[in-house]
């Protein structure tokens, strides 16, 4: 009575750790460097094994008996390996230069809200007109604006553009010798200033 083996054959075991083998390479090849780079070595672990069936007429260890199973092994690498360059020749950015990859895009025109002219303010000091002169003035600026007066007996008013008539006039308690001094300021913050001195 024959006692039957159970097991796997050394040259099945040889097998299967070379399968596990290269499938553990052909993952962390795929997961370091993507699909092309693990296909491309795939393909060239199969020509590898083809090539060694051919030249020495088997790699019985790996199951590939003859020369003739070592030419289809072979052509089988070879297929994979043309398969890895149309994959990398089709994955965008594939063989381009990291440098020119990094390099910024063109910036895109941009729209510019267009820069408010600089204010312009120039007031004149009436002569000799007595306790409540009126003050000539030139206002150049963007609406809306703002002008501020002090007129240097410590009264000092502001408002804004629509309504100036009410700050280029004053009434003096006293006569004497006043500096007058205006600032415009526009919607952007630009200021402009002017001065001017007024006797009674």
């Amino acid at each position: 009575m024959t006692q039957e083996r159970t097991g796997t054959a050394p040259q099945d075991r040889t097998l299967v750790c070379a399968g596990t083998l290269l499938s553990l390479l052909v993952v962390l090849v795929a997961i370091a460097g993507g699909l092309p780079t693990a296909v491309g070595v795939l393909g060239a672990v199969v020509a590898s094994v083809g090539a060694v069936a051919l030249v020495r007429g088997q790699a019985h260890r790996l199951h590939v008996v003859g020369r003739p199973a070592g030419a289809v092994v072979l052509g089988v690498g070879a297929v994979t390996l043309g398969a890895a360059v149309v994959l990398a020749a089709g994955t965008p950015g594939a063989g381009a230069d990291p440098a020119l990859d990094a390099a910024p895009a063109t910036p895109q025109a941009q729209q510019v809200a267009p820069v408010a002219a600089a204010p312009a303010l120039a007031i004149t000091c009436p002569g000799g007109w007595g306790a409540s002169p009126l003050f000539g003035h030139d206002v150049t600026a963007t609406a809306p604006y703002s002008v501020t007066i002090d007129y240097g007996d410590g009264d000092v008013y502001t408002h804004d553009d629509q309504h100036l008539s009410a700050v280029f006039s004053h009434t003096y308690a006293t006569p004497g010798s006043f500096e007058v001094t205006a600032v415009v300021t526009d919607a952007t913050g630009q200021t402009a200033t002017g001065s001017c001195t007024y006797r009674w």
